[in-house]
């Protein structure tokens, strides 16, 4: 599913680092789901475009000794940024075979995985995002948070890419 937000749609962030056309994508690196990189890797060949991978990872980690006592964190963040980005580069390489002719750039950001792809709409082509299956307490058809924040605030048309179904 294609959605395209209504016409000047704002987005608060930097625009894109270098012109040109460009396709968003959200990659999950605890759940990767390869249809959804299927589909950016095939949008991003049909338009000529570069492929903007967006690896987001929970930072600051919050740990509570008490009740009001934050912990500093014990990890690294350099390490836990090293990771996601050996993480994605691991996820992208089967699709950049496939697809030679695009130029996927893999980017580990700290934070809010929606705020990011939000960002990053702004003058994007496309962004491209999945959607998660619930499995407690909440129908199969229900999107998840990032999907849903991406919908009501990106300013570029969004792909809703379904979950596969399980595997029997």
């Amino acid at each position: 599913m294609v959605v395209v937000p209504r016409p000047g749609r704002e987005v608060h962030g930097e625009g894109p680092a270098e012109p040109g056309p460009r396709v968003v994508v959200g990659l999950h690196v605890d759940s990767p789901d390869e249809s959804v990189l299927a589909l950016a890797f095939a949008e991003a060949a049909l338009r000529d475009a570069r492929l903007q991978v967006i690896a987001a990872y929970p930072w600051p980690v919050q740990t509570w000794s008490a009740p009001g006592q934050l912990v500093p964190p014990l990890i690294d963040q350099d390490a836990v940024a090293n990771e996601t980005r050996t993480l994605a580069e691991g996820f992208l390489a089967p699709h950049r075979e496939r697809h030679p002719e695009v130029r996927a750039d893999a980017e580990a950001r700290p934070g809010d995985a929606a705020g990011h792809l939000v960002a990053a709409s702004k003058d994007a082509d496309l962004v491209v995002v999945g959607r998660h299956r619930r499995r407690l307490l909440a129908p199969a058809r229900m999107l998840g948070s990032v999907t849903q924040a991406v919908l009501l605030h990106a300013a570029s048309p969004i792909a809703v890419v379904p979950p596969a179904p399980p595997q029997e």
